[in-house]
């Protein structure tokens, strides 16, 4: 399995990358200084990759 490091992860271009990469096998760190986001889509993006899997 392929790892990357996303920085932003948790904005809105961040978030739908990481479902993707999520999406196609690979293993994801998020760091974000939720400047112009929330911690919640941590959370969301947990739940909604679980789902698609």
């Amino acid at each position: 399995m392929k790892s990357l490091l996303i920085t932003g992860g948790a904005g809105y271009i961040g978030s739908h990358t990481v479902l993707d990469l999520l999406d196609n096998n690979y293993e994801v760190t998020i760091i974000d200084d939720l400047s112009n986001s929330k911690k919640k889509v941590i959370e969301s993006i947990k739940q909604i990759s679980k789902k698609s899997r």
